[in-house]
């Protein structure tokens, strides 16, 4: 039909109003005219044709898909979901309905509710490829990598060696490796995906985005060129891919030309271009009038309280191992104009893994000037490590509740003309985000969103236990959800992954008595990890942090015959995470570092949480 002439297409269109006219019954016309301009792109007529044969044959279940395909297409996700829903309330077993509500579900990312209509899907289809097929791609999408693993299975073992359904199969069978980032196992898999198959340009793509995160960059260059040829090209997507991976390769030049590219597709796309020019190009500190680097003045409107305020306490791992974390968090903090007071002369807090093994009163003591220290500045401590968190909460409810150890650490602290009086709270900053700041406000300054990737969410073990002194309420340790609910109001995707609670391994100074046991514990978290397609582990504790991120490197070492292929998670912080949506941009607060020194944090790439597979 695209090649036929317009005299040929206004005589066919004719002919079939002819039979409609003459008889108003003819279900088959009024569909064959509907299918006709909406295979022209004609959405106003096909959309007339359509409701109008919905009207005529309310029973009829194919005018209530193409209707939902059409508010699809138009972005009215809540007509298209009345439509699919009357279509299965004709035929319950319609698969194409179902797949329509999965569709509208995943607008809304309502995973959980996607899920259940693909699988409602698949019991209406069991047998039939084309409707496993649409299902496979609603699993993959929705990050259900088990299950989709076993219907590519299904799927193969009812087509043989069918060429027709045989290439998208192996194709989403990849795609599964590359949410896995077992990159060196998707790679022949999509290149055995032919030419003529649909899949052949985003199969091109995702082989390029696989050895960009290899670090074989030539590799990477040589699919992007191949990709750049193809219908792809004008995928904005593709060409921030194809940036990324030129930064990476310190190629800066050509990496500008792939983002201003982007930014032509689709403006505003990748807003930082110019950042990246001035640090990488002109060698020069980033224009002070760029937009995403504008400081606002955007106090919370917390009605009649006063302004919050924190005394800061950083402990040890962050100013020696982790500034970038120290840097987000105040920026994080300004945004939202809570005003941080500085702790002079702080000391490590001290570990609770150490000290408090071996000798009490030394730490408690030790502690206790810290806290006294925040009581000069008249705030509650804000602690951004679990480890910090564990420990100062710990103490300040001993002295506050047993007043003969109270008596004891102030006999030391005099002899500095110190004393702890009780008089402030310790705060992590999770439990500051979440009550203190309060989700609505947290919300109320997002200037974009991060777009659904799965991510795993490390409680880590001190901010959880002992539940006792903890500000989560009953039976919240076991099955914690406050800070996944974090992670998900910016658009992320908190996933389950078996023993999410277990300890990163770092704790307890087993990662300095016996590091092969502390990461042993760490491989298997990174396994669990991984088997659910995790694009990156989101942190809330800098030690916890530090075994992810060097432990990765450290795990692929020891462990390297034990694992599949070398670990690549990025690992993020949650400030990190808001600073990004909140508009600064990537490279100030650290997630893009493609100049950092060799042997600095981060010691994982941050770029793939940038990228998207294509599917």
């Amino acid at each position: 039909m695209a090649n036929a002439s317009e005299s040929t297409i206004k005589g066919e269109l004719k002919r079939l109003e002819f039979l409609v006219d003459k008889d108003p019954q003819n279900y088959e016309a009024h569909m064959e005219i509907a299918e006709y301009y909406h295979r022209l792109e004609n959405f106003i007529e096909a959309f007339s044709w359509y409701n109008k044969a919905n009207k005529r044959f309310p029973k009829k279940i194919g005018p209530y898909l193409k209707l939902g395909e059409i508010f699809i297409e138009r972005g009215d996700f809540q007509e298209a979901f009345r439509m699919f829903e009357r279509a299965t309330e004709l035929e319950p077993k319609n698969y194409l309905g179902w797949m329509g509500i999965s569709k509208v579900f995943e607008h809304f990312n309502e995973l959980d509710d996607l899920v259940k209509a693909c699988i409602v899907a698949m019991d209406s289809a069991p047998e039939n490829p084309e409707a496993l097929i649409s299902v496979l791609q609603c699993l993959v999408r929705a990050n259900q990598l088990e299950r989709a693993e076993e219907l590519t299975t299904k799927i193969l073992e009812i087509i043989g060696d069918d060429n027709k359904y045989l290439p998208i199969t192996n194709f989403y069978k990849g795609l599964i490796e590359l949410k896995r980032k077992l990159f060196i196992k998707a790679i022949p898999i999509l290149e055995s995906i032919p030419k003529d198959s649909s899949k052949y340009p985003a199969a091109l793509h995702n082989i390029a985005l696989a050895y960009s995160d290899l670090k074989k960059f030539d590799q990477a260059e040589e699919f992007f060129k191949k990709t750049m040829e193809t219908d792809v090209k004008d995928n904005p997507h593709a060409w921030v891919n194809y940036g990324l991976m030129l930064e990476k390769a310190k190629k800066y030049e050509n990496a500008l030309v792939a983002y201003q590219k982007a930014n032509e597709l689709e403006p505003g796309i990748w807003p930082w271009w110019e950042h990246m020019k001035a640090i990488f190009i002109e060698k020069v500190s980033p224009p002070k009038n760029h937009k995403n680097l504008q400081h606002t003045d955007t106090k919370m409107n917390l009605g009649d309280k006063e302004q919050l305020e924190y005394s800061l306490y950083l402990g040890c791992v962050i100013p020696n191992r982790y500034p970038v974390i120290e840097a987000a968090t105040r920026l994080f903090m300004d945004e939202l104009g809570v005003k941080l007071k500085e702790m002079d002369g702080a000391s490590c807090c001290p570990a609770p893994g150490v000290f408090r093994s071996f000798d009490i009163p030394t730490w408690l003591t030790i502690a206790a000037r810290n806290i006294a220290i925040a009581e000069e500045n008249q705030a509650d401590i804000i602690t951004l490590c679990n480890g910090c968190y564990g420990t100062l909460l710990e103490a300040d409810h001993k002295l506050k509740y047993q007043p003969k150890k109270k008596e004891m650490v102030n006999e030391h602290l005099k002899k500095i003309g110190m004393e702890y009086k009780g008089s402030i709270k310790v705060k992590h900053i999770i439990e500051i985000m979440y009550y203190d700041i309060g989700k609505d406000k947290l919300r109320e300054h997002l200037r974009r969103k991060w777009k659904n990737i799965p991510v795993a969410v490390h409680y880590g073990c001190h901010i959880l236990k002992p539940s006792d002194t903890k500000p989560w309420g009953d039976n919240v340790s076991e099955e914690p959800r406050f800070f996944d609910e974090l992670v998900d109001l910016i658009g992320l995707h908190s996933i389950p992954y078996q023993d999410k609670n277990m300890c990163c391994g770092a704790g307890g100074a087993v990662r300095t008595a016996a590091k092969e046991v502390s990461l042993d514990f760490t491989r298997e978290k990174l396994v669990n990890v991984r088997n659910v397609g995790s694009q990156a582990i989101i942190t809330c504790c800098p030690f916890c942090h530090l075994q992810y991120d060097l432990g990765q490197i450290e795990v692929n070492n020891i462990f390297k015959d034990q694992i599949e292929e070398p670990f690549q998670i990025p690992v993020i912080y949650i400030t990190q995470l808001y600073d990004y949506v909140y508009g600064k941009d990537p490279y100030s607060i650290g997630l893009l570092r493609p100049d950092q020194a060799a042997g600095t944090p981060p010691f994982v790439d941050n770029t793939p949480l940038f990228e998207t597979f294509l599917d």
